[in-house]
């Protein structure tokens, strides 16, 4: 369930931006792709895994920092930050849509907020399913679906958000996305270096 969530999190901001979230070449790289982003895992994760010596060193006041690498240099852990990525105060990814209904700066918050709920590293507190179907993201959808009194018609407005800023090489296809993460791709699903239960493999 947990790991679901987190892999949902990556497509849907996948979808809103025609680009991977987490585009490891290799399980090093990936794991630093996603504490740019997201930062450092707390310390009982890291403290738990056998295998987070291969990505973090331990300081001499027991706080944990990203390895070095010889390969290349990565940003500060979380400074590579979601709001950007999403293009939150611009109309989404290059400015694609300002100015257009559903792309308001709050509604955009609405889906960064729901979108870090998923990618919270400890997966007990990782949004639930049914949680997040009454985040506010969704909310003004809900209620223009009862006004209207057609709930089947209720994957428009805010929802567009999502689907409105992909790129033309059809992974705007959310059939072609679903099929891809299931097979975690690493290239498509940062998942694919998690443990089953959605926290970071930082085990054998």
């Amino acid at each position: 369930m947990a790991i679901d969530m987190w892999s949902l999190g990556c497509i849907l901001v996948e979808m809103h931006t025609g680009e991977p979230l987490f585009s490891g070449t290799n399980e090093f790289d990936q794991m630093m792709k996603i504490v740019e982003v997201l930062g450092m895992p707390p310390t009982h994760i890291l403290e738990q895994g056998t295998k987070t010596k291969r990505f973090f060193d331990r300081l001499p006041d027991n706080t944990w920092t990203p390895r070095k690498s010889k390969e290349r240099r990565y940003r500060t852990p979380g400074t590579r930050k979601l709001h950007d990525i999403l293009g939150v105060d611009v109309g989404g990814p290059g400015g694609r849509r300002v100015g257009e209904p559903n792309h308001s700066v709050s509604d955009y918050i609405k889906f960064k907020e729901l979108v870090q709920q998923m990618l919270e590293y400890d997966p007990k507190r990782r949004i639930l399913p049914f949680n997040a179907l009454q985040a506010s993201f969704f909310k003004r959808t809900y209620e223009e679906s009862a006004s209207l009194n057609h709930p089947s018609s209720s994957s428009s407005t805010t929802g567009n958000i999502l689907l409105t800023n992909t790129n033309n090489n059809g992974t705007n296809n959310v059939n072609s996305l679903l099929q891809q993460n299931n097979s975690l791709n690493a290239n498509i699903n940062p998942t694919a270096n998690l443990n089953s239960n959605g926290s970071p493999n930082l085990d054998p």
